[in-house]
């Protein structure tokens, strides 16, 4: 196996330098396949230049504090914001998720402590795609217990996403019978919208297996195959029964994550007249195990600009059915999000929460439990410091006018006024 792999992070996002270009070339046609990044690089669309949440500014307040006041019978201090959200039929004490940490090395070798600190700190851990197929039934129920025993009374939840192949293999019937607290469909990802789960195998045993299992597994010619998960094809009437029969058969909230389509519109329209109780989007910073790199960088839709377009849907659709507005799925967003004011910007844009899944993994690898348990308190302190500047004290009170731009472009993918401009 030839271990060319391009790092993203030599190199200029545009492939200007002939150098970069030819080694591309190289690997190319020395290997017959497309590169894969190695573990921990960003995504090139990240460094295109195009506006993200950092390109937003949070504007503090001075007056607006005085009930506060008054009612505590002292000043606010940050510690007094409420952060407790309800997100698609759960209670998270942080508008944070643990964003479908799936099958591959490193995510599966530090899931226990990421569950038991996310467990611990009330956020909803999603298990990804795969896990069970890879590393068997007995993992799944394990990871589901594991959650529960060390869960935060009355907050957070441990829930099971599936994708094309594993919703035919009845992984959403043993998640219910392990006795987890949610289920996800998998209809995309940030990184590649539009292609399924993809990881490297080197064992014959196993290609034979994932493709009696119905996987697409590609031979390498070096030894190696690569395993693709179905990526699902579904009609909308398909996918508004498919979550309809969901929820009538599984007596627990469903949840839907895609990467940024072209389709958004009817997307979104077909979930909310379904009744999902919460969508996840996932813009296209967002990181994953393996990905193509061409795709990576070249495919989907910004975070940012996601955002503001499946928030706008969302409200179109209950402004067009005011009736299903009590009923509209809660929002998170994902894509490259990592710090307390990127939540706060989220928030402040129409999220419910932000969904996180390199940051945790990466905490695990820099401290372990511990790691993960401080990052999640060092998070929540940002959020609530962040909030409080603007003289909200409860982060489900955060708007629009809470937020600016500092560039014209930022202004125009936003839909916001540029700094020091009013509404």
């Amino acid at each position: 196996m030839i271990e060319s792999y391009l790092d993203p992070e030599e190199v200029h996002h545009k492939e200007k330098d002939h150098g970069e270009m030819y080694k591309r070339i190289k690997h190319m046609a020395e290997t017959g396949e497309t590169p894969f990044p190695k573990y921990g690089s960003h995504p090139w669309s990240s460094r295109k230049g195009y506006p993200g949440l950092d390109d937003l500014q949070i504007m503090p307040r001075l007056f607006g504090g005085h009930d506060k006041r008054v009612e505590l019978g002292r000043d606010p201090v940050y510690t007094d914001v409420d952060t407790a959200t309800e997100i698609g039929g759960l209670t998270s004490y942080i508008p944070a998720t643990v964003c479908a940490l799936g099958s591959t090395k490193a995510a599966n070798g530090v899931a226990d402590q990421i569950v038991v600190a996310a467990a611990r700190q009330g956020v909803p851990y999603v298990i990804g795609e795969n896990v069970m197929v890879t590393h068997g039934e007995d993992r799944l129920k394990e990871l589901i217990d594991l959650y529960h025993t060390n869960q935060m009374t009355g907050y957070g939840g441990i829930l099971v996403e599936g994708n094309e192949n594993e919703i035919a293999l009845g992984i959403f019937d043993k998640a219910a019978a392990y006795g987890a607290d949610g289920i996800e469909i998998k209809l995309g990802q940030g990184a590649k919208p539009g292609l399924g789960g993809i990881v490297r195998l080197t064992d014959a045993q196993e290609v034979d297996r994932y493709r009696k299992l119905g996987y697409h597994v590609e031979d390498m010619g070096d030894g190696t195959w690569i395993r693709h998960s179905a990526a699902g094809a579904p009609s909308i009437e398909g996918l508004i029964d498919q979550v309809k029969v969901l929820k009538e058969t599984y007596d627990m909230p469903v949840w839907a994550k895609l990467g940024g389509f072209n389709d958004m519109h009817e997307i979104v329209y077909a979930l909310a007249e379904a009744g999902v109780d919460n969508i996840t989007v996932d813009g296209s910073e967002g990181g994953t195990g393996m990905a193509p790199t061409d795709v990576m960088n070249e495919v989907g839709l910004p975070t940012l600009a996601l955002l503001r377009k499946t928030r706008s849907e969302l409200d179109a659709y209950a402004e067009e059915f005011p009736d299903a507005e009590n009923d509209l799925p809660t929002l998170i967003i994902a894509g490259g999000i990592y710090k307390g004011s990127q939540v706060v910007k989220s928030l402040a844009l129409g999220a419910d929460a932000a969904g996180m899944g390199r940051p945790w993994v990466n905490a695990a690898r820099f401290n372990g439990e511990e790691g993960v348990e401080n990052y999640g308190g060092a998070l929540l302190q940002e959020v609530q410091m962040s909030t409080i500047t603007t003289k909200r004290y409860d982060t489900a009170d955060l708007d629009r006018s809470d937020v600016r731009a500092l560039t014209v472009e930022t202004s125009r993918v936003a839909d916001l006024p540029l700094i020091g401009e009013d509404e």
